[in-house]
């Protein structure tokens, strides 16, 4: 999709759209997406903020200007690697890591190789691109209902289940590449792009979930890290099997592996430390 935008409005104008709309995008959710209410309540000055929040959430609550508002623990000043690893969080970090590491290696080898691989198994190149354009729709889609489900269902399950679904839908996409057809295998990209863009999304929300908010923004960012080892590993061993012989069809089979891992990751995780994580997020409490 890029290449054709490219072919029609030049770099210059397609690069400056994405920077412009990007900066247009980072100010409205300044102002548009609040903090939550125990990061407000600890931050010393968030206090009137997180008041009003509150009583716009359950105006039944008395809530006057002598209230003292609790939420958890004050946040720390400086946050060290090791507390990942602390109160119980060690295997759950790990098993976060492991799941984000599986999906960024299968998501990005299919973000670099998808149109080609659709092109090599018979499609058109205007077919692979559709294919692959849809698919990263299919994530957008993903993105609208997977927090109601994990809100209603719990995240441990969503996410797992996510991961088996991608697991499904490669081992699809391989049968449908064996005997391709444009329409079949456009529906089978939407498929894929959901699963796994939406694994994606729900990995990053789980990773919010489970650490307490001082750790959040460590936890997310150090398995963001570790999943980006295998963003770049992923197309790299598709290459490697490419040359090695491998058709189209044999490598959405094997992309099945790491998904298999990842779900089996969470839901241990989901097993080890139920619908809560271990420093579950603190209720908010008043005191009059």
């Amino acid at each position: 999709m890029s290449g054709l935008l490219l072919e029609r409005f030049g770099w210059q104008a397609v690069l400056g759209f994405g920077g412009v709309s990007t900066i247009a995008l980072s100010v409205l959710f300044v102002f548009l997406l609040p903090e939550s209410l125990e990061f407000l309540i600890n931050r010393g000055n968030g206090r009137d903020r997180a008041a009003t929040i509150i009583a716009r959430m359950a105006p039944q609550l008395p809530i006057s200007a002598s209230t003292h508002l609790a939420a958890g623990g004050a946040a720390a000043k400086e946050i060290r690697l090791a507390q990942l690893v602390e109160e119980g969080r060690g295997i759950g970090t790990l098993l976060i890591w492991a799941g984000m590491f599986m999906n960024l290696m299968i998501y990005f080898f299919l973000q670099k190789w998808l149109t080609s691989l659709l092109v090599q198994s018979g499609l058109s190149q205007q077919v692979a691109i559709t294919a692959t354009t849809v698919g990263l729709a299919g994530g957008i889609a993903a993105a609208l209902i997977i927090g109601p489900l994990m809100d209603r269902y719990g995240p441990y399950l969503v996410v797992a289940g996510l991961f088996a679904l991608s697991a499904i839908s490669v081992v699809l996409m391989a049968r449908i590449l064996a005997a391709p057809v444009p329409s079949i295998a456009i529906i089978g990209s939407i498929l894929v792009g959901f699963c796994l863009s939406g694994g994606q999304k729900a990995n990053n929300a789980l990773s919010v979930y489970f650490y307490p908010t001082a750790l959040r923004g460590t936890g997310i960012g150090w398995s963001l890290g570790v999943g980006r080892i295998g963003g770049v590993l992923g197309p790299f061993a598709a290459g490697i099997m490419l040359v090695s012989g491998w058709s189209p069809a044999a490598l959405f089979d094997a992309a099945a592996i790491p998904m298999i891992i990842g779900a089996v990751a969470i839901a241990a995780m989901g097993q080890i430390y139920g619908r809560a994580a271990p420093v579950a997020a603190a209720e908010t409490t008043l005191h009059p």
